[in-house]
């Protein structure tokens, strides 16, 4: 946490922190900081207090419904959109699946 809290805060005690401007077409532009460095810690604090996402979860869904509804015409085979109909616009399956992307 120690890492994380030092990467962002940039390894400074100070409160006054300066921002450098920005040049937007020509024109430059003020930026103001929304937190204060003490802001920033409460805030990551609360942020790790729901732990890291688990992403497995996510991809077993993605198997399971890619294993329930695919084909290897749409949308392809071994979790690829490869079929000769998929394509970004989208192709569906005999069963009714829709499967679109790249």
């Amino acid at each position: 946490m120690l890492l994380l809290g030092l990467t962002f805060l940039g390894c400074q005690e100070n409160s006054e922190q300066v921002v450098p401007p920005v040049v937007e077409n020509n024109t430059t532009v003020e930026l103001t900081p929304i937190w204060t460095p003490d802001d920033l810690r409460s805030n990551l604090d609360t942020l790790m207090g729901f732990g890291v996402p688990n992403p497995f979860s996510i991809m077993d869904r993605y198997v399971e419904l890619y294993d329930e509804g695919g084909t290897p015409s749409c949308p392809g085979t071994n979790y690829n959109f490869d079929g000769a109909e998929a394509d970004n616009v989208g192709c569906y399956t005999e069963a009714g699946y829709f499967y679109a992307g790249l």
